[in-house]
Order: structure tokens, then sequence, then C-alpha cells
């Protein structure tokens, strides 16, 4: 969580795919299956997803439906 009580959802990938909107793209559907089992799981919160890129240190915003 952040220091605004905001739930994280994070993924960590080892990737050299450059493309930021590819790597979005690719990994969204993953990450909103993710996002809905933590709303499950703390209902109310607000959760915000991202991929964690090792190779470049990077961090990219995912966008929850």
């Amino acid at each position: 969580q952040d220091s605004d009580g905001t739930v994280v959802v994070a993924d960590w990938k080892v990737t050299r795919e450059a493309d930021h909107a590819t790597l979005v793209q690719r990994y969204s559907p993953q990450l909103q299956a993710y996002a809905r089992v933590v709303s499950s799981l703390m209902p109310g919160s607000a959760i915000r997803a991202e991929l964690i890129l090792i190779r470049g240190a990077e961090c990219l915003a995912v966008p929850l439906a």
C-alpha cells in the first residue's frame, strides 16, 4: 500500500521489449485479473496497477477498467 492507502498491484517483468504501449497492452489482462482479486479481498480500496521493468529499471502505470 502507498502512504495514501492505495493498494498497488505490481508485476515484475524481465523483458527486452522496449515499447511501453506494447507491454501495457500485453500484460493489462493479467494485471486486471490481479486487481479484481485484490478488490474482492479488500472491497472499497483504491487500487493501482504497475508493471515494474527490471532491465530498464522503469515503472509503467497500467490503467484499470
